[in-house]
């Protein structure tokens, strides 16, 4: 089976009054297309408050827990900046400039982990036993 995204378009502040009705869609979408990345177009939410940062958290959270992904699309500078105020830029990540202008919503890669690694706390040396201490 293959796996979907899913874009919802954000028709504005006013769109996002109604998250319940939003979040929603998105389950059914998830259930209905077994799709693994919700997309969300934020172009056209102009002047972005708190409470749109709230909905749209609300909406991501819905993506996870159906074992989505989420990205926001078209985000301005002033989203971006709320959404990394509440903390959530982890949770709301952005696509990038050259994801939006090069990637066909059909054709995104899953997303990779880094590889995790521990930093080098010094250089250990052996000590010579002949070698005076200091």
């Amino acid at each position: 089976m293959t796996r979907r995204t899913i874009v919802l378009v954000i028709e504005g502040l006013d769109a996002l009054a109604e998250t319940a009705a939003l979040c929603a869609r998105v389950r059914a979408a998830f259930e209905a297309d077994a799709a693994d990345l919700l997309l969300v177009d934020v172009e056209r939410v102009a002047h972005p408050d708190l409470g749109a940062i709230d909905a749209l958290a609300q909406i991501g959270l819905a993506a996870i827990r159906r074992g989505g992904r989420v990205r926001l699309l078209h985000a301005s500078e002033a989203l971006l900046e709320l959404v990394a105020l509440a903390g959530l830029g982890g949770v709301l990540p952005s696509l990038s400039a050259a994801e939006e202008a090069g990637a066909a919503f059909s054709a995104l890669e899953p997303g990779r982990k880094v590889e995790e690694r521990k930093q080098a706390l010094g250089v250990e040396e052996e000590r010579d036993p002949r070698d005076p201490s200091v």
